[in-house]
């Protein structure tokens, strides 16, 4: 799930990483935008679309438009986007909790603080997916 104040880029983002998975033949769809519903089914977290705004997006400066999407997914991690200086250029396990259920957070430069969404798409992508490197440590 995709965090961050009004114009951080989270929609943009959230197609870009949508596009990426489905060039690499990967299955991938936008659950929400704007709001997100979230609940715990099973011991994990899910997020779901308030039916009134299933399928919709504001793409900014173009209005809103409709796109492929899923009513219900669950979470594996939580991106917040915030200023270019909170950002984390090495993130340190931090996590985000909701009702019991802890998920890896990264936080990552809001688009508009000059953050390209290419890039964070490959940081997402790599915390999800990659193996991490082995610590120096102890």
């Amino acid at each position: 799930m995709i965090m961050g104040r009004s114009g951080a880029g989270k929609t943009e983002l959230a197609l870009t990483l949508v596009e990426r998975a489905l060039l690499r033949g990967e299955a991938a769809s936008l659950v929400a935008d704007d709001r997100t519903l979230l609940h715990v089914e099973s011991g994990r977290l899910i997020a779901s679309v308030p039916a009134a705004l299933a399928g919709g997006v504001e793409i900014r400066g173009a209005g809103l438009f409709k796109v492929a999407f899923v009513e219900a997914a669950p979470l594996y991690l939580i991106v917040r986007l915030v200023d270019r200086d909170e950002a984390e250029r090495y993130p340190g396990g931090e996590t985000w909790e909701f009702e019991g259920i802890s998920l890896p957070r990264l936080l990552l430069p809001a688009l508009s603080s000059n953050g390209d969404s290419n890039a964070l798409s490959r940081a997402i992508e790599a915390t999800l997916f990659y193996e991490k490197w082995p610590s120096n440590e102890g």
